[in-house]
C-alpha cells in the first residue's frame, strides 16, 4: 500500500472530522473504498448525462485514470465530486485540463477549493483549463471569462 497515498485520502475514507471541506483527488487504489460514499452522486450525474454515460463508463474512466476523481469531504460527508480530465489539442499539442462534471452541495462554502485542481493541472503541464458547467457556476469562478454556451439539440425528438 502506498502510504503517502493513504495519509492523503485518510481523512475521506476514515470520516475524520475536519473545521473547513477539504478537496482531495482519489488515487485510483482507492477507488473503490470511496465509491460507496459517491455512489449516488455519480448515479445523479449519470441521470443528468441524458445518455452520454453509465455508471459503467464512468467508473471505467477513473479505474484507468483518463479520469481523476475528486472529492469535497465536510468533515461528515462527501458534500461534492468533480471529475477531471487532462487532454492535449491536436496539431498543437497545447496541454490542457478540464473540469468535466461537478455534482455536489454547499459550493459557496467549497468552490474555492477549485485553485487546488487549477494547480494540480499545472503541475501536470496544462496551461489552459477549462469547465463543463451549468451557467450558475459562474457566479462562484469570478477569475474564468465565459467564451462558450453549449446549445444542445435532442435529435431522436426532433421534428
Amino acid at each position: 500500500m502506498n502510504t503517502a497515498a493513504h495519509a492523503y485520502i485518510a481523512p475521506v475514507i476514515e470520516k475524520v472530522p475536519v473545521e473547513a471541506p477539504i478537496l482531495r483527488q482519489v488515487p485510483p487504489e482507492f477507488l473503490a473504498q470511496v465509491w460507496p460514499d459517491v455512489a449516488s452522486w455519480i448515479a445523479g450525474v449519470v441521470e443528468r448525462s441524458d445518455g452520454r454515460w453509465s455508471i459503467e463508463i464512468m467508473a471505467r474512466q477513473f479505474v484507468s485514470g483518463d479520469w481523476q476523481m475528486w472529492v469535497v469531504w465536510n468533515g461528515e460527508n462527501v458534500s461534492a465530486v468533480i471529475g477531471t480530465e487532462l487532454y492535449s489539442y491536436d496539431g498543437t499539442g497545447m496541454q490542457a485540463a478540464r473540469i468535466v462534471f461537478t455534482t455536489g452541495t454547499g459550493a459557496a462554502k467549497w468552490s474555492h477549493l477549485i485553485a487546488d485542481i487549477e494547480q494540480w493541472a499545472r503541475d501536470q503541464g496544462a496551461v489552459k483549463f477549462e469547465m463543463m458547467a451549468r451557467k450558475g457556476w459562474a457566479k462562484f469562478m469570478p477569475d474564468y471569462k465565459m467564451t462558450h454556451v453549449l446549445l444542445e439539440k435532442d435529435l431522436r425528438h426532433a421534428g
